[in-house]
């Protein structure tokens, strides 16, 4: 029997304990041991695939809201071009 949490729990988890979001705290805040690892491992990757969930080296995080780059204005300094 899994008990492995639902996408939507994972994500609830993960805006209430921003600090805390390696995969290896999921598991432990949800009592997961052994198959149970493997298997939410695989969830996050479909997660990240879907776009619900940012993944950063070990840390996942819900996606940042999009920003725009702001364009230079101006001259360059230097060679006056």
């Amino acid at each position: 029997m899994s008990r492995l949490p639902s996408p939507d729990a994972i994500l609830a988890w993960l805006r209430d304990n921003p600090g805390h979001a390696a995969k290896r705290e999921i598991a432990r805040a949800f009592g997961l041991k052994g198959a149970d690892k493997v298997a939410l491992k695989k969830l996050l990757v479909e997660m990240k695939r879907e776009g619900t969930i940012e993944r950063r080296r070990r840390s996942v995080r819900p996606p940042r809201p999009p920003t725009r780059r702001a364009r230079p204005r101006g001259r360059r300094r230097g060679r006056g071009r």
